[in-house]
């Protein structure tokens, strides 16, 4: 079984509102937008962590770090 990364999208009209949102920010620029879906389900690496209205994962998750590395070119 492969791990994916998947939202699933509601065909629901309705309007953005910040109180909502899950970001330590109080307001939006999409403020009162009005939007025809919703996200009904989120899907990460196979495992459902947000069901559309609360997060159903772990705090800090299972991710893990990886750290960039540079390439050189040989000349």
């Amino acid at each position: 079984m492969s791990n994916a990364d998947i939202v699933i999208l509601k065909k629901e009209e309705h309007a953005f509102d910040p109180s909502n949102s899950l970001s330590a920010v109080t307001w939006s620029s999409f403020e009162g937008r009005r939007f025809n879906v919703k996200v009904e389900a989120t899907y990460r690496r196979g495992a459902m962590v947000r069901d559309g209205t609360e997060i159903k994962n772990e705090a800090g998750g299972d991710h893990r770090f990886l750290r960039p590395t540079l390439v050189s070119k040989a000349v």
